[in-house]
């Protein structure tokens, strides 16, 4: 038979352990796109190019004119897709970011390497400067990782940076990714990749993982009577 300090023990034990922080269970999310881009560039140089921008069609684009067999403009288009994270809590720690891309079609999609890049504003923020300011942004922000994308779904794993990004960027409850073709103005190559629209049956989603740490542990202000009580009760019934 146990003795009352014995049980008394127990109860504490118990009643610690209970108050201890526990692991929290993963989470994953799927997000689907909120907006989806094109930022189109057409010209010989940066000074005198066209910008524009499209909802529709989406595109991936490296299109060569040549006038008398030279290379004289070109068409470069790149990509932004743009995800709502609102239903991630701020204080979520995420452990792995995947963006799905949906291709409707293409040419050459096989054999060129596609770059996903950070893209730190919303895809109309700056308004009619959006379409120059994405397009530079696409092209000169760090790379998350680089990969060629086929006809339907491509599941593409982002990486720790990606995670990081998202992680600290939560509370503006937004998420953008760029697209663009790893080598671009090449005079011989001919490439293009049309992505869903936004609204598109089949959605850019974003596969997401995350941990919401438990709320910590502070000790009471009456922890430091109760020990002293216990250690009453313990000299009386030991």
């Amino acid at each position: 038979m146990k003795s009352i300090g014995m049980r008394f023990a127990l109860v504490l034990a118990a009643t610690v352990l209970a108050l201890l922080p526990r692991n929290a269970a993963a989470t994953s999310v799927t997000l689907n796109a909120y907006d989806v881009k094109e930022f189109e560039y057409f010209g010989d140089d940066e000074e005198t190019a066209y910008w524009y921008c499209h909802t529709s069609p989406v595109r991936l684009r490296n299109l060569t004119i040549f006038d008398g067999g030279v290379p004289i403009q070109w068409w470069i288009d790149r990509a932004g897709i743009e995800f709502d994270t609102s239903s991630i809590p701020d204080n979520a720690n995420v452990t792995s970011v995947t963006l799905k891309v949906y291709v409707k079609q293409g040419f050459e999609l096989n054999t060129v390497d596609v770059e996903f890049t950070r893209v730190p504003d919303p895809l109309d923020a700056g308004g009619g400067s959006a379409c120059y300011g994405r397009w530079i942004q696409i092209g000169n922000n760090p790379v998350y990782t680089t990969d060629n994308i086929l006809y339907g779904y491509n599941s593409i794993s982002l990486g720790t940076d990606a995670a990081d990004d998202l992680e600290d960027q939560l509370g503006d409850d937004f998420f953008t990714v760029g697209l663009k073709k790893k080598y671009e103005g090449l005079y011989d190559d001919y490439y293009w990749a049309e992505l869903a629209e936004w609204n598109y049956t089949y959605p850019h989603q974003l596969v997401v993982t995350y941990v919401v740490p438990d709320p910590e542990y502070s000790r009471p202000a009456s922890f430091g009577e109760e020990t002293s009580s216990w250690g009453r009760l313990k000299d009386l019934y030991r």
